[in-house]
């Protein structure tokens, strides 16, 4: 399971320093496509600087503000702003975290012999590279769940020729069952079965490549979502807006578009031998996970192993997680204050590969 502090070694944000980040790339103009959505969703982040008079919301961070802007539409409320920009909100926010993680989470290119390559983040390279033998071991024996966004991981699949489920269909598949919880910026629903409908990175470049391979030690940009008008269901143009989920415990409308994927997860947990959550801090508004942890390992399965790597120097995560946790699992579960690359690098995972 994978939170936000995974892919922070592929350049992408923390929830709590997402806004200072897209400010920046706003204030530096290397977003002026989507210059009007980021100004818009400061606007309304000014609006909400009222709140703190009667109430308390944390507008430093991303989940905090997405959740706003979300029940600022459904109330059709925020502080003076116009109907028509509270109207906007919920699009021009889900396009600003689109352009930040696409900006910042960033493929590189190396080369072999005199040939360049445009390849993963190195961590989710690795990443992809250790699932594969563990896949090529013991087909079916390993699932992922991640709450990030961004396609480091989806990319990082791709270069080992790994295939992906997004668990979007009720059965399940023979691919690497990949359940992205809050939705992702390659998917997109379709306008006229209204199903959620993935580009996946195959079909994306079978139509659209590099543009040019820079210098070695460089990095590129996968574009998809800029290209997402082209892509079709149906034989029609998906809707525009990609479908990322907002991170309140009630999803909503939400709720029947994306149920599949919750539903899979819900019976992967109960399968479980072996837990990992790698950068997840368990944020204490996360009322959803605790559910969906609690009611979905719920079964016959023995859990052999809960561990947890985050580089969190204070014990406030790893009491979450212990607080969650019940007798049985509490007698399994291990925390290690380790980065993504650093859980990698030291073979704490290779335990798994042998079970």
């Amino acid at each position: 399971m994978l939170g936000a502090g995974a892919s922070r070694e592929a350049g992408g944000p923390l929830m709590s320093d997402f806004l200072d980040l897209a400010e920046r790339l706003m204030r530096s103009g290397q977003v002026e496509d989507a210059k009007q959505s980021f100004e818009l969703v400061f606007n309304g982040i000014a609006a909400l600087q009222a709140v703190h008079s009667k109430s308390t919301l944390d507008l430093d961070n991303i989940e905090s503000v997405f959740a706003a802007f979300e029940m600022a539409t459904l109330f059709g409320r925020l502080g003076r702003s116009s109907v028509i920009d509270i109207a906007a909100l919920a699009s021009a926010i889900r396009r600003v975290i689109v352009s930040t993680l696409e900006q910042t989470v960033r493929c590189r290119i190396a080369a072999t012999g005199d040939n360049p390559h445009v390849v993963p983040p190195e961590c989710y390279d690795n990443f992809a590279r250790l699932l594969r033998e563990m896949e090529d071991g013991e087909p079916g024996s390993v699932s992922v769940m991640t709450f990030n966004y961004d396609l480091g991981l989806d990319y990082g699949l791709h270069w080992t020729r790994t295939p992906i489920d997004y668990c979007l269909d009720a059965t399940a598949s023979r691919a690497l069952p990949v359940m992205k919880l809050h939705g992702s910026i390659n998917w997109a629903r379709c306008a006229k079965c209204e199903r959620i409908a993935p580009w996946t990175l195959p079909e994306y470049f079978s139509s659209y490549h590099w543009p040019h391979l820079l210098e070695t030690g460089q990095s590129l940009v996968i574009g998809l979502s800029s290209h997402l008008k082209a892509w079709t269901h149906c034989d029609t143009p998906v809707l525009s807006d990609p479908v990322i989920v907002p991170p309140t415990w009630s999803k909503g409308e939400h709720h029947r578009q994306i149920a599949p994927v919750w539903r899979h997860a819900a019976r992967h947990l109960s399968e479980a031998e072996n837990i990992v959550c790698v950068g997840y801090s368990l944020p204490e508004s996360d009322h959803f996970f605790r559910y969906l942890y609690g009611l979905g390992t719920v079964g016959d399965t023995r859990l052999k192993r809960f561990w947890v790597f985050d580089p969190n120097e204070t014990e406030e995560v790893s009491n979450r997680y212990t607080t969650m946790l019940g007798q049985a699992a509490r007698g399994r579960f291990r925390y290690r204050r380790l980065r993504f690359s650093a859980v990698l690098a030291d073979r704490a995972l290779e335990v798994l590969k042998a079970r």
